[in-house]
This record gives structure tokens, sequence and C-alpha cells, in this order.
């Protein structure tokens, strides 16, 4: 894959994910947009987020 193919395919998640985030009402529906997007592009079939609250003292 050309080096400028590679920038296209990775400016064109970004513009999935943007979108997500403008469209979206919750953080399930960005959570979902993005983790598709990412995971088709690093062409893996699994991947997780992983959540931290910050007002607890353990993960």
């Amino acid at each position: 894959m050309e080096s400028n193919e590679y920038y296209e395919n990775d400016l064109v998640i970004l513009a999935k994910i943007t979108k997500a985030v403008h469209k979206s009402s919750s953080l399930d529906e960005i959570y979902d947009v993005a983790l598709d997007a990412v995971l088709e592009r690093l062409n893996v079939n699994m991947m997780a987020i992983y959540l931290v609250d910050e007002e607890k003292p353990q993960a």
C-alpha cells in the first residue's frame, strides 16, 4: 500500500469518527463507530476500550 493511500484511509476513519461524534447522542454509539473503523483499519477481529473512573483509586 502506498504511503498516500495509507494516510487517505486514516483520514476516512477520522471522518467517520468525527461524524459519529457530531451525530450521536450517546458515547456508546461513538465507541461503536470508532471501534468498527479501527478494527477494519488494523485488520484485527478484537479490540477493547478501557474506561477509567478518576474518582476511584482502583482501575
